[in-house]
């Protein structure tokens, strides 16, 4: 495949690389481009990380760089068509969509760029790592916390997900996909808000959150993975996460997708996800490993993340 310029349409509204731009902290991984604003050529893009080695270009127009049947495009919807896989030698950079075009062009660090929209920490400081002066390891306690609840009952029970490679838009903004207009195909969240399987809720998820997370509602996502990051600065840093399923609940429910009513295969369904929402965090936070988020198979293997600072996840079965 030909290597294609950023050129032409894809010029609209990027940010040519700044003078001094080169004293930057040097990229020296595909890894470390995770939230960095790079040049490319003589056009500066943010690079939100959708998994491992993996991005989505964001320009300051508010558009990402996508491909359609071979072409480059500019579009602000993110999904396939916009997920690049990065490869990194030296100073060249070349992205590569399965079975579409090439980009190849030599980077540098930039700095202007418009980042990606997401949820922030809004938090400032460094957390702790360490033991205490007996060398006990310290800080506090979730022990059942269901962050992959919204694929119980069949998959359209719980609207929202703790985390999407595509971004908290497609994560917490499509309640009125799941549970319908105006919320009125939320049958088992009315009847468990208003003893009453009819009625409505407000679905307006990201970016306003006037309708949801909110305390009275059991049929809404309320981990979503940078509001639990705020919590591991804060100082948590053991955390169950309970896998959960419901056989009864999942055939009575009217609406599936993509799930089956089998709770064994629920509950591995849900190992994988909390596996590809470490891997998530771990794009994040600049390459495999790096990230806060650990799951752990062990005693011995939680006390070693909780002294590195970092937050010990272990897996349950409700």
């Amino acid at each position: 495949m030909a290597a294609l310029a950023l050129a032409g349409g894809l010029a609209s509204g990027a940010a040519s690389r700044p003078a001094g731009a080169h004293t930057a902290v040097p990229i020296t991984s595909r890894y470390a481009l995770a939230g960095r604003c790079v040049a490319l050529g003589h056009q500066s893009f943010y690079f939100k990380a959708t998994g491992l080695g993996t991005f989505m270009l964001y320009g300051r127009d508010g558009k990402l760089v996508g491909a359609r049947h071979h072409k480059l495009i500019r579009t602000a919807t993110a999904g396939p068509a916009t997920e690049w896989t990065a490869e990194l030698n030296g100073r060249q950079l070349t992205l590569r969509r399965p079975g579409g075009p090439t980009i190849s062009r030599t980077i540098a660090p930039a700095s202007g760029c418009k980042p990606f929209p997401e949820a922030q920490v809004d938090a400032t400081g460094q957390t702790f790592k360490g033991t205490d002066g007996h060398g006990h390891v310290f800080g506090f306690v979730d022990d059942h916390l269901h962050i992959t609840a919204n694929m119980r009952g069949g998959g359209l029970l719980i609207s929202g997900e703790p985390f999407d490679r595509f971004g908290i838009q497609a994560a917490l903004g499509q309640d009125a996909k799941v549970h319908g207009k105006n919320g009125a195909l939320d049958v088992t969240g009315n009847l468990l808000r208003t003893g009453n399987p009819v009625g409505t809720h407000d679905t307006h998820g990201w970016p306003t959150f006037t309708g949801w997370p909110t305390f009275d509602t059991q049929t809404h996502q309320q981990t979503y993975w940078a509001w639990l990051q705020r919590a591991y600065e804060a100082g948590e840093r053991l955390l169950v996460a309970q896998t959960v399923d419901d056989r009864a609940l999942c055939q009575i429910e009217p609406r599936k997708v993509g799930h089956s009513c089998d709770e064994t295969a629920s509950i591995v369904a849900q190992i994988q996800t909390l596996r590809q929402m470490q891997d998530y965090i771990d794009a994040q936070s600049g390459g495999p490993g790096r990230g806060w988020f650990r799951l752990v198979y062990s005693p011995v293997q939680a006390r070693r993340v909780i002294e590195q600072g970092k937050l010990a996840v272990v897996i349950g079965i409700e």
